[in-house]
């Protein structure tokens, strides 16, 4: 691909996300300058007392040293799938 061609995708992509976020009404960040303070546990109980009310949302892991939500949540191995340029959540109840 030539470099307008990358630009041209680059702007595409970065359209879709912004489209994709304006679906999102609410957002919640837990966050410390610190680990071990309990930010895990927090957003898991937070997560699901939020789906308890009948509510959907998404749960976020970015922790660069090793994910510890999805044990949290009894998902671990659960596998995400890419669909072109989306990756499809792992949904449970």
């Amino acid at each position: 691909m030539n470099t307008i061609t990358e630009t041209m995708e680059q702007k595409k992509q970065q359209q879709a996300i912004e489209e994709r976020m304006t679906l999102i009404e609410h957002t919640i960040l837990v966050l410390s300058g610190k680990g071990g303070v309990g930010k895990s546990t927090v957003a898991v109980n937070c997560a699901t007392e939020i789906a308890r009310d009948g509510k959907h949302l998404g749960l976020l892991d970015v922790d660069i040293h090793g994910p510890s939500i999805p044990g949290m949540l009894g998902l671990d191995g659960a596998q995400i799938f890419v669909n072109g340029t989306s990756m499809i959540p792992i949904e449970f109840t």
